[in-house]
């Protein structure tokens, strides 16, 4: 009788393991949506930058449902789990609700401002997915299966964005500021690719078979991209994470180093060629350079970082005017641009402090840390969970040079689900 209940208990993990994972599916393929778009009706590009926000909302209000769905079950089954993590965003929400009654409710701070459309309710959506839909997927094949899905997706628009270059021309991409393909910026595909880079890296370390193939040949592909794309946040948080990545898995004694030292040699290569073959490359190294020593030597070049060390140091004297509740979403922007001609302080946790206050950062910033520590502490046996963790941890790193967009943010907060440690049967699926 006993062994029937576990039965049944098992199939109804399983679907929900399968109903939790359909929001991370749904964005892989939004972006892909889009790119189709772009490729064979280029005539509707102006209608995609209205297209593209509605198919990113849409998905989010599917994972709102399933959330709510799942959290009133868990409350009925009596088996609500939170932890530390989950506190921290919680505060967040709250501090963000608190700074909006206190700010003012209008549309702007329900769906933020056009181009980025982050707003408070799509914040709301992002820990939804997080905390209740990634982070209920218990099957160790569909959180591998969502990896390879983001991988896919991400290999497909390097291809295309590479044979644009190269090739044949894609008339959508024209407008598009820098090496963007289907986003709108080439920064925002660089914090995509930060994560991209970082899962195929981990593939190749602790994959198996096919898949260290997989993910090599991924690598390969989306290290090219980057390297053109040359958005140097993305560059440093993918570097940083992998080589984190590397060292760690050494420590516990779960990546043969061969294959991590092929990795971090293959960044280098591929740095080194970039380095060689470009001399835009070369020059934002050395800018980046002097910039760096500028900064540690007390000059205050408020243009270091392209104008970025000056914003933030301006954003820090006004988040000091107003540190417990901010200036309300998006709240600070017209400020910002009468100073620096720029609506975003170019650093997601600073622009969460300047909008709903300093303890609603801090809370954020908790929330992330401590979901990827948990993971790397008790994660040994879980390679899909330590996987997601560092491509969290790299978009994270990019994300303190870069702005929080609707079509990107979102995946952090699905790499943290994926590396929920107390859903996981810590089982290796790779």
């Amino acid at each position: 009788m006993q062994d029937g209940n576990e039965g049944c208990i098992s199939k109804i993990c399983n679907k929900q393991s399968i109903v939790s994972a359909l929001p991370a599916f749904l964005l892989c393929k939004a972006t892909l949506l889009i790119l189709a778009l772009d490729i064979f009706l280029p005539a509707m590009k102006d209608a995609q930058y209205l297209v593209y926000p509605i198919v990113i909302r849409i998905v989010g209000l599917i994972s709102l449902v399933l959330a709510a769905m799942f959290m009133m079950a868990d409350i009925n089954n009596d088996s609500l789990h939170i932890d530390a993590a989950d506190v921290c965003f919680l505060i967040f929400m709250l501090f963000i609700v608190i700074s909006s009654f206190i700010n003012g409710w209008d549309s702007q701070t329900l769906f933020g401002v056009k181009y980025r459309y982050i707003g408070v309710l799509d914040l709301f959506i992002y820990i939804a997915t997080y905390m209740y839909c990634s982070g209920r997927i218990r099957s160790d094949k569909l959180r591998d299966a969502v990896l390879m899905s983001f991988m896919t997706a991400a290999n497909i628009i390097a291809m295309v964005c590479i044979a644009d270059r190269i090739a044949v021309t894609i008339s959508a991409f024209e407008d598009k500021r820098s090496f963007a393909g289907m986003f709108y910026h080439g920064n925002h595909y660089g914090y995509f690719l930060s994560i991209a880079v970082t899962i195929a890296a981990g593939y190749i370390m602790i994959g198996k078979g096919k898949k260290v193939l997989i993910g090599g040949l991924s690598l390969a592909l989306n290290m090219i991209v980057m390297l053109i794309n040359h958005t140097r946040g993305s560059m440093l948080g993918a570097g940083i994470a992998v080589i984190i990545m590397a060292i760690w898995l050494q420590m516990r004694g779960k990546a043969r180093t061969g294959k991590s030292l092929c990795v971090i040699f293959g960044f280098a290569i591929g740095v080194i060629a970039a380095f060689i073959l470009s001399g835009r490359f070369r020059a934002d190294m050395a800018e980046m350079t002097s910039e760096i020593i500028l900064i540690l030597s007390g000059t205050n070049d408020i243009y270091a970082g392209n104008g970025r060390w000056g914003i933030w140091q301006f954003v820090i004297e006004r988040i000091g005017e107003k540190p417990f509740w901010g200036y309300g979403n998006e709240g600070i922007a017209d400020i910002l641009y009468d100073y620096a001609l720029t609506a975003s302080p170019h650093n997601e946790p600073l622009t969460y402090a300047a909008f709903f206050g300093i303890p609603a950062a801090i809370s954020y910033v908790g929330g992330v840390v401590i979901r990827i520590f948990k993971m790397l502490r008790d994660g040994r046996g879980d390679n899909t969970g330590i996987i997601a963790a560092f491509a969290a941890m790299a978009y994270f790193i990019s994300s303190l040079f870069g702005v929080a967009m609707f079509y990107t943010a979102p995946f952090m907060f699905v790499m943290l689900g994926l590396s929920h440690r107390e859903n996981h049967y810590g089982q290796d699926a790779l």
